[in-house]
């Protein structure tokens, strides 16, 4: 029996293309239909590429975290990473938000809020960079202390309330809210890590 032809598309390029489908639409709002016309390919070479909806959505998942790792992490994760990256890190934040990232799901916070499938792989990588991100952060603020730049009684519980309002911020950049008031809202945010005079 032959091997079957050989795929005819670029895995990566095509998974791409899968997350902005669930970004814009959701998973429950995402079709195979509106899959297979959003990656290029049949609806069977999808699942033949990469079995289930869930399936794919869980590769999907797994792609947007490592994306935003590499783009929004890379500063934060910095060896030498303190108060000044965590400012940049929101700011950045703030106009990805503004040009337009707020528009689109995100991926991590929806498989949070209102899990899309009963996947454990999609469970476990949104968890997974919900950790990472966590972590990023308290190693930020421990590396301040250390630098005399600000004073935390709970480090740990400082890098979860960061947490929670980098979420916060992609949930109103949704509802519409400009640039300016994501802007102030960022301030206040922040106001509990002013640098120690």
């Amino acid at each position: 029996m032959g091997r079957g032809r050989p795929r005819k598309f670029d895995e990566q390029e095509v998974l791409d293309r899968a997350v902005e489908a669930f970004r814009e639409h959701g998973y429950r709002g995402t079709s195979m239909q509106t899959l297979s016309a959003a990656m290029g390919i049949g609806e069977q070479s999808i699942y033949n590429a990469f079995g289930s909806k869930d399936q794919l959505y869980a590769a999907a998942l797994g792609r947007y975290c490592d994306q935003q790792g590499d783009v929004t992490l890379c500063t934060l994760e910095a060896p030498d990473a303190a108060l000044a990256e965590i400012r940049a890190f929101f700011s950045g934040l703030t106009e990805q938000i503004a040009c337009g990232g707020g528009s689109s799901q995100c991926m991590v916070l929806e498989a949070h809020v209102r899990p899309a499938t009963d996947d454990e792989a999609a469970r476990q990588r949104s968890v997974q960079h919900t950790r990472r991100i966590e972590r990023a952060f308290l190693r930020a603020l421990e590396r301040a202390q250390e630098a005399g730049e600000l004073e935390l009684e709970d480090p740990r519980t400082m890098a979860r309330y960061l947490l929670v309002a980098m979420h916060g911020l992609a949930v109103i950049g949704r509802a519409g809210f400009s640039k300016r008031a994501l802007r102030k809202t960022v301030q206040q945010i922040l106001a509990p890590l002013r640098a120690e005079e």
